[in-house]
């Protein structure tokens, strides 16, 4: 009888998944090796899609509690998709459920190195003159159909270092790869990634030098996500009454308000998804996944980091808990928090279904999962 190593299927998929998207949705690489668009994009999700189902088969029993959840996360994705034809849920749920045994920093370590070598390709590609723009954009930048996508890629790998560097990250360290980043960022007129680096610096450095982890449990910080989601609520309201703040603040948000209104006001939120024609960059993810993905979608993956942020407070993780805050707040302005490729944090999510953690440390094994029927 032929076995599945179900963490070769799953790793594979992770690598095929970043590559892809990078190479096809968020670049034009694929020119460069006279790869068809049409035949590649149809080829790829249907493998993962195959790819999937033998990962879930070949997972040892689940418990009552987690059968119940997958089934449901698996119907509520696949009638999500269906209405919205929009795969990012169905994606998300995809890659958290079958991470169930595997570890994360290997995980993020792939992602990583995938994200790295695709993004780098683009690139010499690009200054080699290899890459051809099928179409007139404006926004090309260095084999990317926009500047913003570059600039959260590097946003990304930035995270993604500092992540599987943990607490042996140094300060010097950390202000380098800042002020580096920031640096390509500012060549390519990417402002947000340098403001949420910024960010970043200071919640991390707040997190790891006073006792303010042990303060967010008492105000209920794990609450956080619905926070930013009334926020986006709230503020595309007042813009919609003329608040003078609001109207500000869009034009210092360079138009956000004004977009994620506009969308919000044609098709307004649904509970499992539907077809919505982004003409333009959809620059509030939360919005977004509401609109597009549906309401539900979205309260199951704001409930899911309530669980992460409760979990990292109670275990205090400086490291983790601001690369999380960081990608919340990123959500907030852009439209990236639903993809993995920018968003490696959604695999966290993976403890709000199962009973673990999420091995931080390098020496630090998983857990046996108990208590299976």
């Amino acid at each position: 009888m032929i076995r599945i190593n179900k963490s070769i299927i799953h790793y594979l998929m992770i690598a095929m998944y970043i590559c892809y998207t990078i190479a096809f949705a968020l670049s034009y690489l694929y020119t460069a090796f006279s790869l068809s668009y049409e035949v590649v994009s149809k080829f790829v999700p249907a493998v993962l899609i195959v790819m999937s189902c033998l990962s879930l088969i070949s997972m040892s029993k689940f418990t009552n509690r987690e059968a119940i959840i997958i089934v449901g996360i698996i119907l509520v994705s696949g009638i999500s998709y269906y209405f919205s034809k929009d795969n990012g849920f169905l994606y998300i749920s995809i890659f958290v459920i079958a991470a169930r045994d595997l570890d994360m920093r290997k995980i993020i370590k792939l992602i990583f190195l995938c994200t790295l070598i695709t993004t780098l390709l683009t690139i010499i590609c690009a200054s080699r003159g290899m890459i051809n723009v099928p179409i007139i954009n404006y926004n090309y930048t260095l084999g990317f159909g926009q500047k913003n996508r570059l600039g959260a890629l590097i946003f990304a790998l930035a995270m993604q270092w500092f992540y599987l560097r943990n607490q042996s990250v140094k300060f010097m360290e950390r202000l380098i790869i800042v002020i580096f980043c920031s640096t390509i960022c500012l060549s390519i007129d990417s402002f947000s990634p340098v403001l949420l680096l910024i960010g970043w610096f200071i919640v991390d450095l707040l997190l790891r030098k006073t006792n303010l982890i042990e303060k967010l449990s008492k105000y209920k910080f794990e609450y956080f996500p619905f926070v930013l989601f009334f926020l986006s609520l709230l503020l595309v309201v007042l813009f919609s009454i003329g608040n003078s703040f609001s109207q500000f603040l869009n034009a210092t948000l360079t138009g956000r308000l004004n977009l994620v209104g506009s969308y919000l006001s044609e098709y307004g939120f649904s509970l499992l998804g539907q077809n919505v024609e982004l003409d333009v960059p959809f620059d509030n993810s939360y919005i977004r996944i509401g609109t597009v993905n549906g309401i539900l979608p979205l309260l199951l993956i704001l409930y899911g980091y309530v669980r992460v942020i409760k979990k990292l407070i109670i275990k205090k993780e400086p490291v983790a808990l601001s690369i999380v805050i960081t990608f919340l707040i990123q959500g907030f302005v852009e439209s990236f928090m639903s993809s993995i490729v920018y968003n490696f944090s959604l695999l966290f999510l993976v403890t709000a279904i199962y009973d673990r953690d999420l091995n931080l440390e390098q020496k630090k094994e998983i857990l046996p999962i108990e208590d299976q029927v």
